[in-house]
């Protein structure tokens, strides 16, 4: 294991390799690190294009194996889950070993699971080969990408940042209809054996791009390699767990991802049991991600003029939401799912979009990464559970199909109300780090003028 991570640490990477033939220095926002920007992009798209679309596998699945909804979202749901438990994994494996050996491993073990899912013939071997390799690899390849962003950008880090991250919605709307079309002409084996193979090869090369910046600076300011690698470490800040404010906050990030994947997962399957064709029901995702990234775009400019009032915000996200799967539940046609996917879509452009503003805004901008870090960590076991719990439900026949819209719903009214503490609480803390503050400067000021008189 130590020879083949020696080995890819000392491999030369496309990007290099780029830089030897134009002699071209390494710096940043400029040059090659565009290119590095567009393979995280295409990394995006990939993993959460098919983390996004296992709704639109999920019926031929379970035609395929004969299981039960309970099972089979179980092992979309493992994926879901694990892409963000194994984020601190993912972060320590790059501190370890290297950026680009992390990513290399999370192509290898993502696209490898994708297409042994076309080769077993028992349903358990599913939750290791897509639950498991799937769920780990797509993190492993995930993570980085945010990583390696901070690193080669500085000036555009924030713009290019929020391009990657709208890469994901956009993975499932070009994935969605063209999944659901190789289905139907070529069936679901084969299109995942060469819908594998695909992820596989395009992932792999590049994951090579992902050569940190420190790398080309090591043999300059070997001060600043030693800084930079230290950024990259995890160090777990318990302080972050003596804000209520926060804590409240991992409580509520929780119970409202329990919801969030139960449409994604069974939207599909619910428009075919009410008459849609497969293809019309898979359109319902690509719609959904399409409202998704308009909703990303409008509420990140809404909130750059209301950024006071980003909480309340997020809060009547979180209620419309609810509101919205709720009343779906009377769906009946397909174009009332249509309207569901559109609202939904557009109030989870705040859902997403703002997730990390939100964060930032109760833990600070210093404690952001750890904040932002330790949250998406938490949310893997909800993510996983959610999906799973209504399958079995359904499987069970204790309550009608169109009860997802329920448990999709009341998460977020929960959390919803949760907000009202959190918003009541941060502004007191806030209040009294001002007024802590002041203090300060006055205790200041008052000893400049007591040395003045000396």
């Amino acid at each position: 294991m130590t020879e083949f991570t020696v080995k890819i640490n000392n491999m030369t990477s496309l990007l290099s390799l780029f830089a030897k033939l134009t002699r071209q220095e390494m710096k940043q926002d400029s040059g090659w690190c565009w290119l590095v920007f567009f393979c995280v992009c295409v990394n995006m798209f990939l993993v959460f294009g098919v983390h996004y679309t296992y709704g639109v596998l999920f019926p031929s699945i379970l035609k395929e194996f004969n299981q039960g909804q309970g099972k089979t979202a179980w092992a979309g749901s493992l994926a879901s889950g694990l892409l963000f438990l194994s984020s601190i994994v993912a972060i320590k494996l790059c501190e370890v070993t290297s950026i680009t050996f992390t990513c290399i491993l999370g192509s290898l073990l993502s696209g490898t699971g994708i297409i042994m899912i076309s080769v077993v013939s028992n349903f358990e071997w599913l939750y290791l080969v897509y639950g498991v390799f799937f769920g780990v690899g797509s993190s492993f390849l995930y993570t980085p990408g945010l990583v390696i962003i901070a690193q080669w950008f500085k000036k555009y880090q924030t713009i290019t940042t929020g391009i990657a991250a709208a890469a994901a919605p956009f993975g499932a709307v070009v994935l969605s209809p063209l999944i659901q079309y190789m289905i139907i002409i070529n069936g679901l084996k084969s299109t995942i054996k060469a819908g594998g193979l695909v992820y596989l090869i395009i992932s792999l090369m590049c994951s090579l791009s992902y050569q940190p910046l420190v790398s080309y600076s090591r043999k300059k300011n070997d001060s600043l390699f030693k800084s930079e690698r230290e950024s990259m470490k995890f160090k777990l800040d318990f302080a972050l767990f003596k804000k209520k404010t926060y804590c409240l906050f991992l409580v509520c990030m929780m119970v409202t991802n329990f919801s969030y994947y139960i449409p994604i997962v069974f939207l599909v399957s619910y428009a075919e049991q009410i008459g849609s064709s497969p293809p019309n029901a898979s359109l319902l995702i690509t719609v959904w991600s399409v409202s998704s990234i308009i909703g990303r775009i409008a509420f990140g400019k809404f909130v750059s003029y209301k950024k006071k009032q980003i909480l309340n915000i997020y809060q009547y996200a979180m209620f419309f939401s609810a509101t919205v799967s709720l009343v779906t539940m009377f769906a009946t046609k397909y174009w009332h799912l249509v309207c569901y996917v559109v609202l939904y879509g557009l109030l989870d452009g705040s859902f997403i979009g703002l997730i990390s503003l939100v964060t930032m805004e109760i833990v600070g901008v210093k404690q952001l990464p750890q904040g932002y870090g330790i949250m998406l960590t938490s949310i893997g076991f909800p993510i996983a559970l959610g999906p799973t719990l209504t399958g079995y439900i359904n499987d069970k026949k204790i309550l009608p199909p169109n009860f997802m819209f329920v448990f999709a719903a009341v998460p977020f009214f929960i959390g919803s109300i949760i907000m009202f503490w959190i918003i009541k609480w941060n502004k007191k803390e806030h209040s009294l780090e001002a007024e802590m503050l002041k203090t300060d400067e006055e205790s200041i000021v008052t000893f400049g003028k007591e040395i003045q008189k000396k």
